[in-house]
């Protein structure tokens, strides 16, 4: 009797054989009608997930039984449901934003090997919370709760850029005594704009001797100035081609951070 001839078998998914294919759809549904200014329809929701309206519709179903989708009784539009809130809530209260931050102001010493800042805003102006020494330290260390000069510091430009005037302007006015030179407004305007195209400041701007700062932005939610991250390096060491390998590296490490607190979409 000749032997039976067997199948090949079908190729796996060689992407994670570990993974419920199933669970990775509903979520990219939960996601999508995350993004969404507001409640939506099943067709728009298609559109928007690739997903056949029919194929779609038996993940929405068992989404709103779960709770983590809605659907309105009057209008038939989707939106996140109840359970989908809760988990909003329970992970927002778990989430410490600068906590995120400080180990990205690690990495960038990691990185770049040069001293890295992390300021936020309060009521005293762009304010120092975390500090890193890097293997090329500057000589002067800055101290935790210190201030700078908003228009004298790469790091108050990126503030001014950024924060609404009314946040910004009484200060400016305040610290406009203690400048050696006014320099006209104007010209600073021109300055700031150039910092929201580029996204990042280098200047030799700094109230450190001798040291050149690089300060890029953090957006959190809403796109709504979280904090700036920096790093110092010598003059000696800010050479124009380390200048272009920092300023990548940099504005990677805080896109990323932007990403992880909100600030955009993952990709």
């Amino acid at each position: 009797m000749p032997a039976k001839r067997v199948k090949p078998a079908k190729p796996t998914n060689k992407r994670d054989p570990s993974g419920i294919q199933s669970v990775e759809i509903a979520l990219r549904v939960l996601q999508t009608l995350m993004r969404q200014n507001g409640a939506t329809s099943l067709g728009d929701l298609s559109r928007a997930t690739g997903l056949q309206p029919s194929k779609l519709h038996r993940y929405l179903v068992s989404l709103v039984r779960s709770g983590m989708a809605g659907k309105s009784v009057t209008t038939g539009l989707y939106d996140l449901g109840p359970a989908a809130r809760q988990l909003g809530v329970a992970a927002f209260s778990r989430f410490d934003s600068f906590g995120i931050a400080q180990e990205r102001v690690v990495e960038l010493v990691n990185e770049t090997g040069h001293d890295a800042l992390l300021y936020i805003w309060s009521e005293h102006g762009a304010t120092l919370i975390g500090q890193q020494t890097g293997v090329h330290p500057m000589p002067m260390m800055l101290r935790l709760g210190s201030t700078v000069p908003l228009r004298r510091s790469a790091v108050g430009h990126v503030f001014l850029a950024y924060l609404p005037e009314t946040h910004t302007a009484p200060l400016v006015l305040e610290q406009r005594g203690d400048e050696i030179e006014a320099e006209d407004d104007k010209a600073v305007q021109q300055r700031l704009e150039q910092i929201r195209k580029d996204q990042y400041y280098w200047s030799s701007q700094t109230i450190l001797p001798g040291g050149v700062v690089l300060a890029v932005p953090v957006f959190g939610t809403q796109q709504q100035l979280h904090s700036v991250l920096a790093i110092a390096l010598p003059v000696r060491a800010a050479t124009q081609q380390r200048k272009a390998v920092l300023i990548k590296k940099v504005v990677e490490i805080a896109a990323a951070l932007t990403q992880e607190l909100g600030g955009a979409e993952s990709a």
